[in-house]
């Protein structure tokens, strides 16, 4: 429990730091690009432009897209020495993203998006080859993720800055396990049906950059990048496991570090934009994850963890500017 404690703790003071040092450093970038205006003497002539940009940031964009990922989610454990393993995670998705001007000079632009995601491809492993049971069991597996995402921008030139706060749901659904014992291991018969569910929840706070490459009338090229932390809880339900309670078999809490980046390119016709990115996103727990295990008898087991996120995305979409 002292162990969960101090993760909670750490958690917190990261996310306390983070979010300071992101808002302090988008009022000295904003502060200092005001002052430079203000210090400017704008020639008649360069009016009409000027309103124009500020037409363009408050503008509103909508768009819709499509998208095709892979995911990957491990954890290990500290005392036990057992892999559990999600890979293989092929999905279908959907993204519906807003963003707007607001007119102030430190966040001049804010973002929400929603994101619904299924499988249709996944395996799970629970590798128990370095400790007692001596066998690896595999099933068929599923997950369906929720994403929810809110950040506050500063757009300026061909650089846009961005802090924000994402929640994630990743809903795991395990069926069919199949055992293969090591040499000399114990027997244990196929289970069928669904066995297990898992339960991962992310919260996160990020920073975010992006930079265009290129831009013309009719096409622009994008690269994006960010880093920030997140709190996973994790609640485990193994539903063939008698020696075990339920709903809740277990839960784990813990920190994580991200990290993540993407590509974009889009093609304009009038009021619409096409495009097409790529994307790719990683966190990592590196033992800083607190595990209990809840016997049906009323004890509990602890230990640490080590956890791995990570996701690659292609999606192709349509936006509309107003």
């Amino acid at each position: 429990m002292i162990r969960g404690q101090v993760a909670m703790k750490k958690s917190v003071t990261f996310i306390i730091i983070i979010l300071g040092y992101s808002i302090f450093t988008h009022n000295l970038v904003a502060q200092t690009f005001t002052n430079s205006r203000q210090l400017q003497i704008q020639p008649k002539a360069e009016a009409g432009q000027q309103n124009d940009l500020d037409s363009d940031k408050m503008s509103v964009t909508v768009s819709a897209e499509y998208n095709l990922s892979y995911l990957n989610f491990s954890n290990r454990s500290e005392k036990a020495a057992s892999i559990l393993t999600w890979r293989d995670m092929y999905l279908n998705g959907g993204r519906i993203t807003g963003e707007a001007g607001v007119g102030a000079d430190i966040f001049n632009r804010i973002y929400l998006s929603v994101e619904y995601a299924i499988s249709f491809n996944g395996n799970w492993v629970d590798d128990d080859t370095n400790n007692a049971n001596g066998r690896v069991g595999v099933t068929d597996s599923s997950v369906t993720v929720f994403g929810f995402d809110f950040a506050l921008g500063n757009e300026s030139g061909s650089l846009t800055k961005k802090i924000g706060l994402n929640f994630t749901l990743l809903n795991f659904q395990n069926y069919n396990y199949r055992h293969f014992a090591q040499d000399g291991g114990p027997f244990y018969p196929d289970i069928s049906g669904k066995t297990s569910t898992y339960d991962q929840t992310m919260l996160g706070l990020y920073a975010d950059v992006k930079t265009r490459l290129l831009d013309s009338s009719f096409f622009y090229a994008d690269l994006d990048g960010l880093a920030g932390l997140a709190l996973g809880i994790g609640k485990g339900n193994w539903l063939r496991r008698g020696d075990l309670k339920h709903p809740e078999s277990f839960l784990t809490t813990g920190l994580f570090f991200r990290a993540g980046g993407s590509a974009e390119i889009g093609f304009k016709i009038k009021m619409f934009t096409a495009y097409l990115g790529i994307q790719a996103d990683y966190e990592v727990s590196p033992w800083l994850s607190h595990h209990e295990m809840f016997y049906a008898d009323g004890h509990t087991y602890e230990q640490g963890l080590f956890q791995e996120l990570s996701r690659a995305v292609f999606n192709v979409g349509v936006k509309a500017r107003f």
